[in-house]
């Protein structure tokens, strides 16, 4: 399997757990301000409601392929995503 390499840039998510006062929650929410991130990775599959991305894989001629880590992005999180192309050589 050959997958396109892409770049997506990404509005990440915050979270708190466990009880806390409303005045805690209002200072989580003021030093916890969404970041963008900047993703590389192999494309694996992607449809009206994510993005579905592999960091890394070992492609297997078996068909068979085996693959490190993945990120499921939710399209609503998705501000940019790019594909990565190889630059032709001299």
């Amino acid at each position: 399997m050959i997958l396109k390499t892409v770049l997506i840039k990404w509005v990440d998510i915050c979270e708190v757990s466990g009880w806390r006062t409303l005045d805690e929650l209002d200072e989580f929410i003021s030093n916890n301000k969404s970041r963008v991130v900047h993703q590389v990775g192999f494309l694996y599959e992607e449809d009206e409601n994510q993005v579905t991305i592999l960091n890394s894989y070992f492609p297997d001629d078996n068909e068979n392929d085996t693959f490190g880590s993945c990120s499921v992005i939710p399209r609503g999180c998705i501000l940019e995503m790019f594909e990565i192309k190889k630059a032709s050589t001299v």
